[in-house]
C-alpha cells in the first residue's frame, strides 16, 4: 500500500494479507529529481541547432528567446513524465524494474505530483507565450503528442516510433522559429536602409530586399 491513511491500511488488513506499507511523503530533492527525468533535459538542447546553424550566437535577442524555449520545453517534459508515471502508477508497481520509480516505490506522494504535474506543463506553457506566440504553439504541441504518447501511443509499436520521432522534431522546429524571424527583421532592416539611401544613390547601386 501507498500514501493510505490508518483506517484505510487497517481495512485493508482486515480484508487481505498487506505485504508492504509505503508511507507517504512529499519526496526528497533526489526523488523529484529521478521522477521529473532531470538527465532527460538534456533533448532539449535541441531547441539551439537552428541558432547554431544558423550562425547567430551572438545575438542576444535570439540566445534568450532559445534559452527561454529550452526551459519551457524542460518544465513541459517533466510535467509529462509525471503524467505518464501517474497513469502508469498500477502497472509500474507490479513491474519488476519501473516498481522502483519514485511514484510507485511510494517514495513520492500521489499528492505531490499531481499539482506538480499539472504546475508544470502549465508555467512551460505559459514561459513559452512570454517567448513568443509561435513557441507557444511548438511547445502546445509537444505537451500534447507527449501526453497521448503516455495513454494511447506508446502501446502502438509503430506509431510508438513515429511519435519519439516526432517529439525530437519539435524541439527542432520550435528553436528555428526565432531563426526565421530574425531572417525577416534582417530583410526589413535591409529594405529601410534602401529607402533610406533611394535619394542619395543611382538606383542600380542600391542593394535588393530579395531572399
Amino acid at each position: 500500500m501507498v500514501n493510505a491513511s490508518e483506517s484505510v491500511r487497517a481495512e485493508a488488513r482486515r480484508r487481505a494479507r498487506v505485504t508492504r506499507v509505503f508511507p507517504g511523503n512529499g519526496g526528497s530533492l533526489r526523488s523529484w529529481g529521478r521522477a521529473l527525468r532531470v538527465h532527460q533535459w538534456l533533448k532539449n538542447l535541441l531547441v539551439f541547432v537552428p541558432l547554431v546553424t544558423a550562425f547567430r550566437l551572438a545575438d542576444p535577442a535570439s540566445v534568450f528567446a532559445a534559452i527561454g524555449g529550452f526551459v519551457a520545453f524542460c518544465m513541459v517534459a517533466s510535467g509529462g513524465y509525471l503524467a505518464n508515471d501517474l497513469l502508469d502508477l498500477s502497472a509500474d508497481r507490479g513491474h519488476p524494474a519501473k516498481r522502483h520509480r519514485p511514484l510507485a516505490s511510494g517514495a513520492l506522494a500521489v499528492q505531490s505530483a499531481v499539482p506538480a504535474c499539472a504546475a508544470l506543463l502549465a508555467g512551460g506553457l505559459l514561459l513559452a507565450l512570454a517567448v513568443s506566440a509561435a513557441l507557444a504553439g511548438w511547445v502546445a504541441l509537444y505537451a500534447v503528442l507527449t501526453l497521448a504518447y503516455s495513454m494511447w501511443i506508446k502501446r502502438v509499436a509503430t506509431f510508438d516510433l513515429l511519435a519519439l520521432a516526432a517529439l525530437y522534431t519539435l524541439r527542432v522546429l520550435a528553436g528555428g522559429g526565432d531563426a526565421l524571424r530574425g531572417r525577416g527583421r534582417a530583410r526589413c532592416e535591409c529594405c529601410r536602409w534602401r529607402r533610406a539611401l533611394r535619394r542619395r544613390a543611382p538606383r542600380w547601386a542600391l542593394p535588393t530586399c530579395a531572399g
